[in-house]
């Protein structure tokens, strides 16, 4: 299963990453996020001898892998420039090094950005190394039940279904829909505000998108009950058209029997028109044909027939 580990920051992406190894791991110590730590945001001492040696992990979180041309060589190039620094845990007893990212690697044999992390890391440092790119902490997160309630951003649908399931059907249905509901309405509240960091700019989702306006397109031979829809249809606009039109003046019930109405018709977005439930339960039988507004060339129509 795909999670979407882009809804963390940068430092609960280190914290997840920190909960799967111990998870995996007895012994693992983890570093505070947000501090100079020379290379290590976790460390696995061998507690069995005094030796004091011990495993290095790294993270190396990307905020918006599709901002970036090549994420992968992104995180090769920037590993490069780690490499002098875990050099030097070296001297002080590390005997291997762990990298963990969300960057998704490559299969390729010899090319492929894994086979190609591994060559840089056994050929750079002295001390046996490993990436573990996204697909490895998914999988790992696959069965980390009590991690995923502790991260709840990368639930996806399925880990909702199976609360469900499991806390038992037949109790408290009401109860757990409505916990269920408010968590929705509440996602969908933040998912469709955008957010622009660096500018301290927010919008709401949908006003990013234009909606390209809908026309109507009388057929010279229709039957009664095409008639009967279609005066049904021009009804409808007029009554949903924004307030600023003069529906009324220009489309009326009287001039319904025109050849052309569709240079009279208000203006309504297709998807406004296609997403009200109204027009979804009136409308079931509708061709949609994306063609050149002659009205206006800077805009393209919908037109339902």
């Amino acid at each position: 299963m795909a999670y979407p580990l882009e809804n963390l920051s940068d430092e609960k992406f280190q914290q997840l990453c920190q909960s799967l190894l111990v998870r995996e791991h007895e012994g693992v110590q983890c570093f505070p996020v947000g501090q100079p730590d020379g290379g290590r945001d976790a460390i696995l001492k061998d507690l069995s001898t005094t030796s004091g040696k011990f495993l290095v992990y790294q993270v190396k979180f990307v905020r918006d892998p599709n901002q970036i041309d090549d994420p992968r060589a992104w995180l090769l190039k920037t590993i490069e420039d780690e490499i002098p620094k875990v050099r030097t845990l070296v001297d002080k007893s590390a005997i291997g090094y762990f990298l963990l990212t969300n960057v998704a690697g490559s299969a390729h044999k010899d090319v492929g950005s894994i086979d190609r992390m591994n060559k840089l890391l056994s050929e750079r440092l002295e001390l046996p190394s490993m990436c573990l790119w996204r697909d490895d902490l998914e999988r790992r997160l696959d069965d980390a039940w009590a991690i995923k309630w502790a991260y709840p951003e990368i639930m996806t649908g399925p880990d909702f279904l199976r609360a469900i399931i499991e806390s038992g059907v037949g109790l408290d249905i009401a109860w757990r829909d409505s916990a269920v509901r408010a968590f929705l309405a509440n996602q969908f509240q933040l998912d469709s505000q955008v957010r622009f960091r660096q500018v301290g700019l927010e919008t709401r989702l949908l006003d990013l998108f234009v909606d390209v306006p809908i026309g109507i397109t009388r057929q010279s031979t229709g039957t009664s009950q095409y008639e009967s829809e279609f005066a049904q249809l021009c009804q409808w606009i007029v009554r949903h058209a924004p307030e600023s039109t003069t529906a009324e003046s220009e489309f009326s019930d009287a001039r319904l029997d025109m050849d052309d109405v569709s240079s009279h018709t208000p203006q309504v977005g297709a998807a406004s028109f296609l997403l009200t439930t109204s027009a979804q339960d009136e409308f079931r039988n509708l061709v949609l044909e994306a063609r050149q507004a002659k009205e206006n060339p800077r805009f393209r129509s919908t037109s339902v027939k």
